[in-house]
């Protein structure tokens, strides 16, 4: 089958339980544009993206590509994902050969996931998220609260993160608004290449950020397997954030730059982490 919808935008989708064996695209909405209002100016405001709320994707389904969908087309198009699941025997990524995966979100996640988690099967390449894959638009908000993922990650490449795979990395805009966590935890198993994390694989391109870089009171007690570097209990590749009361209560195997916060870090403030 196919998604349920193809675009939306200012839309609210609620109460909804997802189910299907074999879903060729992401499991709600397959695609994503960039919507800049009725008179197509982008500074007089533009509508949100959607708003999901008490979705399930259930036992027993299984998408090519990310479990709701790819994400929207502008930093301010922001997605609010709340009070979502993606129950235990949920395979995403059912080809294994997919880029920009996660059990939420694809490669273009601006907005905020609150109260959610994922147990499900995440199978992909490069830039593979328990949650959601990466940070799209530079300037965009990009959170998760109260969320965590217990499933398990396999990924061949770079790029990988318990909760979110890869930030804004692009050198063009070293000043981005960082990813944050607060009050989040991953006890699944992941496994990756360079660039991995149990929390978050990391930003990559962040030289000062404009919002409060947040990686607080959120903890790892799962397990990382992986074939690179750049390899850390929380962050794989930290620049210029701040990490604080975070726990690492799992296990890292990796061949190089292994950290319990960290695999890599630079301008990075770390405090009260056990």
């Amino acid at each position: 089958g196919y998604p349920l919808f193809n675009y939306v935008s200012d839309a609210v989708i609620e109460n909804l339980d997802i189910y299907g064996e074999r879903i060729n695209g992401n499991g709600l909405i397959d695609k994503s544009f960039a919507d800049y209002g009725s008179d197509g100016n982008y500074w007089t405001g533009v509508p949100n993206c959607v708003t999901l709320r008490n979705v399930r994707l259930l036992t027993g389904s299984s998408t090519l590509k990310s479990g709701f969908m790819l994400g929207s087309g502008s930093g301010a198009n922001t997605i609010t994902i709340e009070n979502c699941v993606v129950q235990k025997g949920v395979t995403i990524g059912y080809d294994q050969q997919q880029n920009g995966i996660g059990s939420f979100v694809g490669d273009a996640f601006n907005g905020q996931i609150n109260n959610s988690y994922s147990e499900a099967d995440v199978y992909g390449v490069q830039r593979v998220g328990g949650l959601a894959a990466a940070k799209g638009q530079s300037m965009g908000l990009c959170q998760t609260v109260n969320s965590h993922f217990s499933g398990n990650l396999v990924a061949t490449g770079d790029w990988v993160g318990g909760l979110i795979a890869k930030g804004y990395t692009d050198p063009s805009a070293p000043n981005t608004m960082a990813v944050s966590f607060i009050n989040c935890y991953v006890d699944g198993n992941i496994t990756g290449a360079d660039y991995v994390g149990g929390l978050f694989g990391g930003e990559g391109g962040l030289k000062g950020c404009m919002n409060d870089c947040w990686l607080r009171d959120s903890h790892f007690y799962g397990s990382i397997t992986a074939t690179g570097d750049h390899v850390g209990g929380i962050i794989g590749y930290a620049l210029d954030s701040e990490i604080a009361g975070c726990t690492l209560k799992g296990s890292i195997r990796a061949l190089a730059q292994i950290g319990g916060m960290a695999g890599y870090t630079s301008g990075t403030k770390i405090s009260d982490c056990t």
